[in-house]
């Protein structure tokens, strides 16, 4: 809620208590601990802090695969938030990569018209064009 609201600093405190108690009771590597990792990195990254998004994206996104499987839904968050950090740390060909995956597998789950599958796209499209291909942004927009 603390991030719906704008005060970042203040959810990320909250979900770093969180993550402790979830990590106490559940361990290192349940999926409840993934979902939490996943909501901090994604606050992270709206701080601006790319490298703890990423750092925090990669260790839900392992989870999640050993868990589900790499083509299970629960793991296109991860990869989405993964991608988010990359692109914003300059290495657009990997953001790339991984929002691609992160849309065959929401493609596969939800469709091509959901809304989740809309927010990759328009990730995808912005990337593309981040890396010059402003045709390739145009079609995904």
């Amino acid at each position: 809620a603390y991030s719906d609201l704008g005060n970042y600093k203040r959810s990320c405190t909250l979900l770093e208590q969180a993550l402790a108690i979830k990590e106490q009771v559940y361990g290192l590597e349940h999926p409840q601990i993934a979902r939490t990792l996943s909501n901090l990195a994604e606050t992270y990254g709206a701080l601006g802090d790319a490298i703890k998004q990423r750092d925090l994206s990669e260790r839900a996104l392992a989870i999640n695969e050993r868990e589900y499987g790499p083509e299970a839904r629960e793991v296109a968050s991860p990869l989405e938030n993964l991608a988010n950090a990359h692109c914003t740390l300059g290495d657009s060909l990997k953001s790339c990569t991984l929002l691609e995956q992160a849309l065959a597998t929401q493609e596969r789950e939800y469709g091509p018209e959901h809304c989740e599958v809309v927010s990759i796209l328009k990730n995808l499209g912005n990337t593309h064009g981040i890396l010059g291909d402003s045709s390739k942004q145009r079609d995904l927009l």
